[in-house]
């Protein structure tokens, strides 16, 4: 792209009128920003010297926007990140980390964190555990339709920098598995998974909220990722018992976290091993991730590659395995373990806030994530999504429902309800 002149002016243009009509605009910054998660694939990037995603590009034009919104003290979410963040620049400095695994913490996990960070609070937490639902039911209603249609759009969208081959649809036995713009069925379902609390802790009416329940569950089912089936049913599960400011009736919550344990228990085991007759692959899959993940704790360092890990022609392969399916795994070998300790401290931390109830619906979506990535690395636009509702979590603090929502207008006068002597 760098070679056509056009199209490095279009995006130049594009650029500053993003960084400029978005600077006071945290709710429109937070939409843009969302629909190029969902909408835009992850293979159409730009070579300037570095490789860099739809949504790295867009998080520079967020610049300005970030640094006009963010407010209060820094945090200790922000410190883990911050110690994050040098630990990976010690590994590719002094050590032997490749210097795309350095860059994917700055300009993809480090920018989505940021923009949560100070986007978040300043759209209002009602307003963003809105969007997120929103965005999470569109994703999970176009899985559905890409299932039983078989409608692959972004199949089409194939360039010469999809070099790992995203565009291509994966196959489970005769079914192609949903993807979206996500690039792999995984990530589309990690996804999903993501937004599941947001869904629950959303302040629609009941019907509503059960209904883009379904289709978000639904569109989950649709990939055909045990991942993030699991994760997603956790998130149901974790929502209900966790999260104290969801407006549900004691009685139903309480039926509603049974049913999510029988579905854990019983019918997703059930429903997969259904797959599992119609696709041998998921044997394999199952036998391999359990391989990996008992096998590459061993090897870690402290700082840099772990022993075992081999690049050949751009491909990173570790042992027997050719590619790496485990988020932990995949950071460690390629950083090593004192970076990836900073992020395993934020899940521990994300799981005390939960248990003190003080956790709203970001981090119940972080604790069920913490299931799915063990079956997947951040790849494509889901590892931006994990980050940006880490920002979100560390900005709101406390439960995210219980706070009033700053950008939200003040009625002129209270009603007549608010100011009877009771």
């Amino acid at each position: 792209m760098t070679d056509n002149p056009f199209a490095l002016g279009l995006v130049a243009i594009v650029a500053l009128y993003l960084a400029l009509g978005l600077r006071r605009h945290p709710r429109a910054a937070i939409v843009v920003w969302l629909a190029c998660t969902i909408l835009v694939p992850v293979w159409l990037q730009v070579d300037v010297g570095a490789s860099l995603q739809p949504l790295s590009m867009l998080a520079v034009c967020l610049v300005p926007s970030i640094l006009y919104h963010w407010r209060g003290k820094v945090r200790a979410g922000d410190w883990l990140m911050v110690g994050f963040a040098f630990a990976a620049t010690v590994a590719w400095l002094l050590f032997d980390a490749p210097q795309f695994a350095w860059m994917a913490v700055l300009t993809q996990w480090g920018a989505a964190y940021l923009v949560g960070r100070s986007l978040g609070p300043a759209a209002g937490a009602d307003w963003v555990t809105k969007a997120m639902a929103i965005a999470g039911t569109v994703v999970g209603a176009w899985a559905v339709l890409e299932l039983m249609f078989g409608l692959h759009i972004f199949e089409y969208f194939a360039v010469a920098m999809d070099t790992a081959g995203w565009h291509n649809i994966q196959i489970r036995g005769a079914y192609a598995r949903s993807e979206g713009a996500f690039g792999h069925s995984i990530a589309m379902g990690g996804f999903l998974a993501l937004c599941v609390p947001f869904v629950i802790a959303s302040r629609v009416s009941a019907f509503t909220r059960v209904a883009m329940l379904a289709i978000v569950l639904g569109g989950a089912f649709a990939t055909f990722s045990r991942g993030a089936i699991i994760g997603a049913v956790a998130a149901v599960a974790i929502s209900l018992i966790f999260l104290p400011n969801v407006d549900i009736a004691r009685r139903t919550r309480a039926t509603l976290v049974t049913l999510s344990i029988i579905a854990t228990v019983a019918v997703v085991p059930l429903a997969l091993n259904v797959l599992d007759s119609v696709s041998s692959d998921f044997t394999v899959s199952t036998s391999y991730r359990e391989d990996l993940a008992v096998s590459f704790v061993p090897d870690l360092h402290a700082f840099g590659l772990g022993d075992g890990v081999q690049f050949l022609n751009d491909r990173q392969f570790y042992r027997q395995f050719t590619s790496i399916d485990n988020a932990y795994a995949l950071m460690g070998l390629q950083l090593g373990w004192v970076p990836l300790a900073f992020l395993l401290v934020g899940v521990v931390s994300v799981g005390i806030r939960l248990l003190r109830r003080r956790g709203g619906p970001a981090d119940a979506a972080l604790a069920a994530q913490a299931i799915v990535l063990f079956t997947v690395a951040l790849i494509t636009q889901y590892g931006f999504a994990v980050f940006l509702v880490a920002g979100f979590a560390v900005g709101f603090g406390r439960t995210t429902t219980a706070k009033p929502d700053p950008a939200a207008p003040l009625p002129l006068a209270l009603p007549r309800e608010a100011v009877r002597p009771r």
